[in-house]
C-alpha cells in the first residue's frame, strides 16, 4: 500500500468521555448488529483494540492515519470499525454506547 491515510472519526458523543476505536474481521448479527450496552455491537471476529481518545468538548474524536501499517493490514484486507464510548447519562442505564459500524477494504 502506497498510502496509509485512513482516518476514523466520531462525532456527537458525550463530551470529555473516553472513546475506544476497535476493528474486527467480521460483522455480528448477520450484519444487523447484536444488542450491547445501549447500542448495537457490529464488529466481531478477531477484534483489535486501537487507541483510547478522550472525546472533545463537542463530543468528537479522530484516529489518525497509520492504522493499517501499525496493525499489519494490507491490500485486500477487510476490517470493520466501531467506537465504544463511556456514557454515564445513557438512556438505557448501561453507562456505555457504540457508534455505527463501518466496513473498509484496503486497496493497493
Amino acid at each position: 500500500m502506497a498510502l496509509d491515510d485512513l482516518t476514523m472519526s466520531v462525532s456527537a458523543g458525550p463530551p470529555s468521555k473516553p472513546a475506544l476505536l476497535f476493528a474486527g474481521t467480521a460483522q455480528t448479527g448477520g450484519g444487523n448488529g447484536t444488542l450491547f450496552g445501549d447500542g448495537l455491537l457490529c464488529v466481531g471476529g478477531q477484534i483489535q483494540r486501537q487507541q483510547v481518545i478522550t472525546l472533545s468538548a463537542s463530543g468528537a474524536a479522530a484516529w489518525s492515519p497509520g492504522l493499517a501499517s501499525s496493525n499489519g493490514w494490507g491490500a485486500g484486507d477487510v476490517r470493520n470499525f466501531q467506537v465504544w464510548y463511556r456514557d454515564t447519562t445513557s438512556p438505557c442505564g448501561s453507562a456505555f454506547n457504540l457508534s455505527q459500524g463501518v466496513q473498509v477494504q484496503f486497496t493497493p
